[in-house]
């Protein structure tokens, strides 16, 4: 268990470095394609991704998750869970293609391409497979604890983005809203097929299809319908704000919300990446001794996010305006808005995985609920009146209460005070004293 224990750290700290370069390709990328897009254009862009990633969540049913449970659990075996993958996928293909025709025939417009192109509903179809693959090998590579390859391989991804942009910025500027569309979608797909190929390298294992049994079905989606009910709701209380902002105040303030509220995403990049470790070994052995571990690095956690938030809410107001330019300057006070409520949501974030590896999925769809009922109540008595700053503090105090749930059911179930979660003791800053040295090279 010695063994294991440190092979944990060792895994963490190498994720973390890969995960902080993406970060930083993110957020320039952001700032590119606000200055290339401008206000109206970005909004397009970040419709699109909202649009895609909700119906994406709704005709998942629930699978990403039954695949790291059921992967890392060794309940199913492999093959069958590549026929459930993928047929999930069609499905999921076969479903965006009817509720386009729906849609259009009843709108004139297409859900995934409401932008000024010909062909932008092949485009919007082409990024939203590229998601749904990727979401599913993303599954893939966690279950199979290759937690380093994929984030490696997502850094690549937006490394080549941000080349790419950086180029169009300086040295190619054609005020074509559309082709950056193309580019961006181009760099998703790019990212999914280079996943496929890479997973199945590195396992050695065929991308071959088992018979699926009535019971896999069953095993399968009894625990993964109640992730993708849970999901929705909380994807609902993520975005439910955009359509409220397009809806009473267009597309140029959305373009101004959707930049705030991605900056201030910027602070769950941590959180979601212990997550997406936690779970699958949770899944997997729920040794005590490891979840004592996990417990230190989370206290150690939320001492650099609260500096992450108290640093980026001093300098907000100059960095949004230098990096995304002028027109975006409107973003500043809803991305400070924002932080305290992203700041107690990475307790919900992390909390979340530990009870989903657990099987306590009741916790989480409650807070889900709440979140976004609470979400849904303040946006629509703030936002028709105070646009984009209302919409901040609705999901801030909805964020927040959410965390607070979340701390509250870990610590009632692991029988802890709620302050010996979050305060940060000595035998904690031994344990970062320890890696600090052993990654600088002074033991």
């Amino acid at each position: 268990m010695a063994m294991k224990t440190k092979g944990l750290g060792d895994l963490l700290a190498g994720n973390i470095i890969f995960r902080s370069l993406n970060i930083a390709c993110t957020v320039l990328i952001t700032f590119l394609l606000t200055r290339l897009m401008g206000t109206g254009g970005y909004g397009v862009l970040s419709l699109l991704v909202a649009n895609a990633a909700i119906f994406n969540l709704l005709t998942c049913l629930g699978a990403e998750s039954g695949i790291t449970y059921h992967y890392a659990s060794g309940i199913q075996r492999k093959s069958s869970l590549f026929s459930i993958a993928y047929l999930v996928i069609l499905f999921q293909i076969v479903m965006i293609v009817l509720a386009e025709g729906i849609y259009h025939t009843f709108s004139g417009q297409y859900f995934l391409g409401e932008w000024n192109e010909d062909n932008s509903l092949l485009w919007g179809l082409l990024y939203f497979i590229s998601i749904v693959i990727i979401d599913k090998y993303q599954a893939f590579f966690n279950a199979a604890h290759l937690y380093t390859m994929v984030n490696r391989i997502i850094f690549l991804a937006s490394l080549l983005s941000l080349l790419v942009f950086f180029c169009c910025y300086f040295f190619y500027p054609s005020g074509n809203d559309a082709l950056y569309l193309k580019i961006f979608i181009l760099a998703s797909v790019l990212q999914a097929a280079y996943m496929v190929l890479a997973f199945h390298q590195k396992t050695k294992l065929p991308l071959s299809f088992g018979r699926i049994e009535k019971s896999n079905w069953k095993v399968f989606f009894s625990y993964s319908i109640i992730v993708l009910i849970t999901n929705i709701i909380q994807f609902l209380a993520y975005r439910v704000d955009y359509w409220f902002v397009d809806y009473f105040h267009g597309k140029e303030q959305l373009g101004l919300y959707s930049l705030a509220v991605k900056l201030g995403q910027v602070l769950w990049i941590l959180p979601l990446l212990m997550a997406g470790i936690l779970f699958p070994r949770i899944a997997a052995d729920k040794t005590e001794e490891e979840e004592t571990i996990w417990l230190k690095l989370i206290r150690v956690a939320n001492v650099f996010f609260l500096i992450a938030a108290a640093l980026a809410a001093l300098l907000a107001g100059w960095i949004i305006p230098m990096m995304a330019g002028k027109a975006f300057s409107e973003s500043v006070i809803p991305f400070i808005y924002l932080l305290p409520g992203l700041l107690f949501f990475c307790f919900n974030i992390i909390f979340a995985a530990y009870f989903a590896g657990k099987g306590l999925l009741k916790i989480n769809l409650s807070g889900s609920v709440l979140c976004l009922s609470l979400v849904l109540i303040g946006d629509l008595l703030l936002i028709p009146r105070f646009g984009i700053k209302g919409a901040a503090i609705a999901s801030s105090l909805a964020y927040t209460a959410a965390g607070i749930h979340h701390l509250y059911r870990f610590a009632s179930y692991k029988k802890l005070p709620v302050l010996s979660v979050v305060i940060i003791n000595r035998d904690d800053w031994n344990a970062v004293t320890h890696y600090l040295r052993k990654y600088t090279g002074r033991t």
